[in-house]
């Protein structure tokens, strides 16, 4: 397997490609549903649809401030 194809994605902060098998930090839209059934009563989640916003290296992710993507996010509530 040549060294591209081990390539998983880019890194969409600083570039550097992300290969299989290394960590890497993904922000996500998932539309899921929970459901409750006797082999799971805690709850069963089935992701309905996943999509990918930002792929970040390792590096990058670790720079990444969660709590102000989610003030960030909070404040573009719609109304």
């Amino acid at each position: 397997m040549s060294e591209d194809e081990n390539v998983f994605t880019n890194c969409d902060w600083c570039g550097k490609d992300i290969f299989y098998g290394n960590a890497c930090v993904s922000i996500n839209r998932n539309i899921e549903q929970m459901d409750i059934t006797e082999e799971y009563p805690d709850g069963e989640v089935t992701v309905i649809q996943s999509d990918t916003l930002l792929e970040l290296c390792a590096e990058c992710g670790n720079k990444f401030d969660t709590e102000i993507v989610a003030n960030i996010l909070l404040a573009i509530k719609p109304k």
